[in-house]
């Protein structure tokens, strides 16, 4: 499977997972540094290493009004444009319905 890792500045880190005959073997390591930039999945709001539902309905939350702190915000930011908006919402529900364009 294909995992794509992007920094606070829009560049890809780490891309892939391992299958090692028994399935998918995903290490996802989440690394911050000491100038505030951090590793992140874009889309992967809860940090469980997945682009799933449960990050759509997280990034929604956050759209309408949540103040939540345990949430990789640079994550939310689906399209890259430095908004975390409905476009972003849209692109994120559109890619976890299969839209090749999203």
């Amino acid at each position: 499977s294909f995992r794509a890792l992007y920094n606070s500045e829009g560049v890809i880190r780490w891309k892939d997972c391992y299958d090692l005959g028994r399935g998918d073997v995903c290490i996802h390591v989440y690394t911050k540094y000491e100038d505030g930039t951090e590793d992140y999945i874009r889309g992967d709001l809860n940090r469980d290493g997945t682009v799933s539902a449960a990050d759509l309905s997280l990034l929604k939350q956050l759209l309408n009004g949540s103040q939540r702190t345990d949430l990789c915000l640079p994550a939310a930011d689906w399209n890259g444009d430095g908004l975390t908006d409905a476009a972003d919402a849209s692109g994120l529900r559109d890619f976890l319905l299969g839209d090749p364009a999203a």
